[in-house]
């Protein structure tokens, strides 16, 4: 647990691949939300150095591979891309350097890692699509998803990414949940 191996691609071809979307995927989480089924872990300052370098390592792979492609979109999810703030600039502009980003790039979030700096940061990165996993508006199903916030602080924090000026605001929200 906690190791990320990438192998060496050995020349697979693919003929006339002119441009392609990205999903990034951000492994780390500050808690484990019980329901997730996605590859995640607890967030660790050493190991997501580790993967940062792994994805620039993954970046000039693809690039030598693919040439330069158009790379009509972007999307960072996870996990919690938010823990990997810092690391997705460098990461970003690898990306732009490698290929031509031509389309939006978006962003999972959760609400508790959205104060102002952040959403400043975010969209200093060239975010312009944000998706916030709300979850639900109700305390009880909250507690039974082992969520960290407290439904008081969505209002607040969907006025602060609302205003923040991204092209897209969209809250995740489960249903059919028990009861």
């Amino acid at each position: 647990r906690g190791k990320f191996v990438f192998e060496p691609c050995r020349s697979v071809p693919l003929p006339g691949v002119s441009g392609t979307d990205l999903y990034i995927h951000i492994p780390f989480c500050k808690s484990l939300c019980p329901y997730c089924p996605y590859n995640r872990l607890l967030y660790d300052k050493a190991l997501a150095a580790r993967y940062a370098s792994a994805l620039h390592r993954e970046i000039e792979l693809y690039g030598d591979l693919l040439g330069d492609i158009e790379i009509g979109s972007v999307y960072i999810g996870g996990g919690t891309p938010t823990t990997m703030t810092k690391a997705l600039g460098p990461v970003l502009d690898h990306l732009q350097r490698r290929f031509r980003l031509t389309g939006p790039i978006a962003l999972e979030t959760i609400p508790t890692d959205l104060d102002r700096r952040t959403l400043l940061q975010v969209r200093a990165l060239g975010v312009s699509l944000l998706s916030i996993g709300v979850q639900s508006f109700d305390d009880r199903y909250l507690k039974f998803l082992g969520r960290r916030h407290r439904s008081d602080i969505l209002g607040p924090v969907i006025e602060r990414s609302l205003a923040a000026g991204f092209d897209s605001v969209n809250l995740d929200l489960m249903f059919a949940l028990p009861g």
